[in-house]
């Protein structure tokens, strides 16, 4: 409905019947429902250095880890608070962890939000990167780094307890001449940067069934 927003009501008054049952709204925090990716970066860097949202890759993608965060710090999760930092000239992006919950994880906030049960006993640093893909129960977590869990339908993955420390995921910013290549990937040009993997720990079950990881 964004491109007739402000018309629908008027539409509604005009058409509805005198004993029609009023209309209502509602009001949900942008940062679960809005995070646009339609302008180039020259433009971000614009739009940002004049106060507004960017409306970018790079702070569609961005903003949607911080959502994630948001969900974690909702279960209880111990997570630094939130921050902003520039990245490839666009300022006030959101600067979190790095965290995927994928539709196989999180098909609702809900059901995400049960599958943090740790609580308190989850927690991230600032500058770890985490991806949950599959029917997940995190009870206790310990992260420095970079962790992806998966699994596949039918399997069910329970992490008792797991401390992760490597070298993580880094932010590399595009130099001017591989922003200009088109030998570079237009994901990468559209975002002005990328995100190296240094160094990660990765669990994937295959099989259906029951499965445990306890690392205590």
């Amino acid at each position: 409905l964004e491109c007739m927003m402000q018309d629908l009501p008027w539409l509604l008054h005009r058409h509805a019947p005198p004993h029609a049952a009023p209309v209502s709204f509602t009001a949900m925090d942008g940062a679960f429902t809005y995070a646009p990716a339609k302008n180039s970066l020259h433009e971000a860097r614009k739009n940002a250095a004049a106060g507004r949202s960017p409306a970018s890759a790079s702070s569609a993608e961005l903003s949607l880890y911080a959502a994630n965060c948001a969900i974690l710090r909702l279960a209880g999760a111990a997570l630094p608070p939130p921050a902003e930092a520039t990245v490839a000239g666009v300022q006030r992006l959101p600067a979190t962890p790095w965290v995927v919950l994928t539709p196989a994880f999180k098909p609702s906030v809900g059901i995400a939000l049960s599958r943090f049960c740790g609580g308190a006993a989850i927690s991230l640093t600032a500058s770890s990167g985490l991806l949950l893909d599959g029917d997940i129960t995190v009870h206790s977590l310990s992260l420095d780094g970079a962790l992806r869990i998966s699994a596949v339908r039918g399997a069910r993955v329970t992490v008792r307890a797991l401390r992760v420390r490597n070298a993580g995921w880094r932010v590399r910013e595009l130099s001017p001449e591989e922003a200009a290549d088109e030998a570079t990937p237009e994901v990468l040009r559209l975002r002005g940067y990328a995100l190296d993997v240094l160094e990660e720990r990765v669990l994937h079950f295959g099989v259906p069934g029951e499965h445990i990881v306890d690392e205590a």
